[in-house]
């Protein structure tokens, strides 16, 4: 592949005073199964060790040492937590895996400042102490439990096999903690629903594992979990005929409550005062331990008629792209819930997200109560949002495009509570005050095409008055001393940084191409920044290679920039530039076209401009002339981004003139050299030349207005002209001559 990168030298930041900025390692694993080696999570400590959770298949590892233990042979997904040094070295990792189900990972939280938890869901070998039909085992992080040995489980699970286990752990990967969640629905009446779920061809009843989609925890140690409802199910009841579906919806007061399970027993019962429909998002707030239920709510209210448009309608309503706290416990979640007729919110008083947004973001107290809502009126964006500890709230919108091709073009510009954003279809982040939604900032990954912050549970991370990043493009992308051009249509990766006015500060490439190429998450200790993502084709992270299998390889980056250790002032990385134009604008009427010829000192392209478009246009750098008169021609050139402030505009006065007859006369006729004939005529006149060609010729009215005319040979063609005197002017390389020509 081509690639054409464009390097400017500017005197900012990137080059006095100089900064270190290098990749110090990257890692990477893969195994066998397309976007299974999903990085779901990472975060880092003081020290600048790096926590990866992730799923995997086959013998993925990283620096030799594979992921699954020795004793498990699967090729089901499973979890793995893992620790690696400021170098890059592989301290310890925990796997949990299955012989015959995956082991997904949900989600990673720092959970203090020693500990972390992690979210997975996964089926158990036993139920209720009775052996499964089935011959299997679970390696759980460091116990391998299974059947033929009888070892006891984590829990018994009192519904079914599945669970969503929460597990703490300290920074040294001891595991301290276990806990095991199931959800199961209950009708008014108090009997518990099951879901109908096809299996391997048969039908197997259960009620789910509690199935988070996000979570996070609070400074107090409080769990906050997301997860998608999906209500309007086949469900079996107990007392009913288990050959017989029934649809159960709330909102016809079929469910009335629903159970949560807690380490095999029924430890909460949750009794919803709002109604929903369809896809939904759960929103639910425990204490440390999961021993209190503390709040409740669905996010969407679906009691009035907006839920009898959800039947006929695509719905992609309800998708939790990502939930987090800030210090005084309130709580934010991404909610992607498409271009709907207002849709209601509950617990709210009377909120409704607009029809004109595609995705928004929420602000609940720590009661889960709305107070807040951050809405971008946008055509197909993907909102993620990511509060800082002085209470500012960052919104990264992403494109998002069906069938994700970059030919989708959007038809209104985005537009945030009343302002218009200039931002040309491309990747873009909003500065917020946290407490009342007002726009502070907002900047963009600017390319000549377009640009995504895609990703698989991305984050993003600020430091000393900047944002950092990484960003897909397609084709271009532009930062100040570097300006990329693959060359042809295809996708590009690397890692930007702003200031947190919006302004661009650098760009680094990682050489990665292939559409399903993606960065994930983003954080900063010191002047080191720490990147996960998924390449499908292969990068390059300084002089390391990742050269992914077949079905593609996550990566685990370091790079290291140590300006990012000094708060950063923005200074104007841009050059002076002026206009240079040594031309005569004086003419006589006529209809030659005349180029205009001033130069920017920066090499940039001039514009033009006409004050009296009666007198002269300009278009394209050339001057036509229209009538007598004079008129003001201004030449500018408008900067560019990261190279040239604009220059001063410079003008020119045009005149535009009659010939005068006196400057056609006969003079410096030489018949010996030059000669006309027959004069007069009837039609055309031709040419006698002794000894040199003529190499222009002018004709003209005896008003002084000039005619175009253009010599074939020794043929001068009269004929299109009405009779009349005119004046002809002649020129060789050595002089010229000038003939009144009178045509009958």
């Amino acid at each position: 592949m081509k690639k054409i990168v464009f390097a400017v030298i500017f005197t900012t930041l990137f080059a006095l005073p100089v900064y270190a900025q290098h990749f110090e390692w990257a890692k990477s694993y893969a195994g066998p199964g397309r976007m299974r080696q999903e990085m779901i999570g990472s975060t880092t400590d003081a020290e600048g060790n790096i926590y990866f959770l992730s799923m995997f298949t086959g013998g993925a590892g990283i620096n030799g040492v594979s992921f699954a233990p020795p004793q498990l042979t699967t090729s089901q997904i499973c979890t793995v937590l893992g620790k690696l040094s400021p170098m890059g070295e592989l301290l310890w990792h925990k796997t949990l895996a299955s012989s015959y189900l995956h082991c997904m990972p949900k989600g990673l939280a720092k959970s203090s400042d020693s500990t972390l938890m992690l979210a997975a869901s996964f089926r158990l070998p036993f139920n209720n102490g009775v052996t499964s039909s089935e011959h299997n085992y679970v390696y759980y992080f460091d116990m391998l439990l299974t059947e033929d040995d009888g070892y006891l489980m984590p829990t018994d699970s009192i519904y079914s096999y599945d669970v969503t286990a929460f597990v703490t752990f300290d920074l040294d990967g001891n595991l301290l903690e276990s806990h095991f969640l199931q959800m199961a629905y209950e009708d008014t009446l108090g009997n518990v629903f099951r879901e109908q779920v096809f299996l391997e061809s048969y039908e197997r009843i259960r009620t789910s594992a509690f199935d988070v989609e996000r979570f996070t925890v609070d400074h107090a140690g409080n769990i906050i979990v997301g997860r998608s409802a999906y209500e309007s199910v086949s469900v079996l009841c107990d007392t009913c005929n288990p050959m017989r579906h029934y649809s159960v919806t709330l909102e016809d007061g079929g469910i009335g409550a629903l159970r949560i399970v807690v380490d095999g027993e029924l430890r909460h019962t949750w009794h919803p005062t709002h109604r929903s429909h369809h896809n939904n998002v759960l929103l639910f707030k425990f204490s440390p331990g999961f021993d209190s239920l503390l709040a409740a709510t669905y996010v969407l209210d679906s009691t009035d008629a907006y839920a009898e448009t959800l039947d006929t309608t695509i719905a992609i309503l309800g998708q939790l792209n990502s939930i987090g706290t800030d210090s005084e416990g309130n709580i934010y979640i991404d909610l992607l819930h498409g271009f709907f007729p207002s849709i209601p919110i509950a617990n709210s008083e009377s909120r409704r997200i607009s029809s004109e947004a595609m995705s928004s973001c929420l602000k609940y107290n720590p009661q889960l109560h709305l107070v807040n809502l951050y809405e971008m009126e946008a055509e197909y964006t993907l909102v993620r949002s990511q509060i800082t500890e002085v209470g500012e709230l960052y919104l990264f919108y992403n494109p998002f495009y069906i069938g994700y091709t970059p030919d989708y073009n959007p038809s209104h510009p985005a537009v945030y509570r009343g302002d218009t954003l200039d931002l040309n279809d491309l990747a873009f982040w909003i500065r917020l005050d946290a407490a009342d939604g007002r726009l502070l900032a907002y900047g963009k990954a600017p390319s000549t095409v377009k640009t995504f912050f895609n990703g698989h549970h991305p984050s993003y991370a600020f430091v000393n008055n900047r944002v950092v990043a990484q960003v897909k493009y397609w084709e271009t992308i532009e930062a100040p001393g570097t300006a990329i051009n693959l060359g042809v249509p295809d996708f590009g990766l690397g890692l930007m940084q702003w200031d947190t006015e919006g302004h661009v500060l650098g760009f680094k490439d990682f050489d990665a191409h292939a559409p399903d190429d993606y960065g994930g998450q983003t954080h900063v200790v010191d002047s080191a920044v720490y990147m996960t993502g998924g390449v499908f084709a292969g990068a390059t992270f300084g002089t390391t290679q990742v050269e992914p299998s077949e079905d593609g390889a996550s990566y685990i980056a370091k790079y290291v920039d140590t300006s990012l250790m000094h708060p950063y002032v923005y200074s104007d990385p841009r050059q002076p530039q002026y206009i240079e134009w040594e031309q005569d604008l004086t003419f006589p009427l006529s209809d030659t076209l005349i180029e205009l010829t001033a130069t920017a000192t920066s090499g940039l392209p001039v514009s033009y401009s006409c004050d009296d478009t009666t007198v002269a246009r300009v278009s394209d750098g050339v001057l036509r002339l229209l009538r007598v008169g004079t008129a003001t021609v201004t030449a500018t050139q408008n900067g560019s981004t990261y190279g040239y402030y604009p220059a001063a505009p410079v003008t020119k006065l045009v005149t535009i003139h009659n010939v005068g007859i006196d400057d056609i006369q006969n003079s410096n006729f030489k018949v010996q050299n030059l000669s006309i004939y027959p004069n007069p005529t009837h039609g055309d006149v031709y040419l006698y030349t002794a000894d040199e060609p003529v190499v222009s010729v002018n004709l003209y009215t005896t008003d002084g207005r000039q005619l175009p005319i253009q010599l074939q040979g020794t043929t001068v063609p009269l004929s299109p002209y009405p009779a009349g005197v005119y004046y002809l002017q002649l020129t060789t390389a050595t002089e010229t001559c000038k003939f009144k020509v009178t045509k009958y």
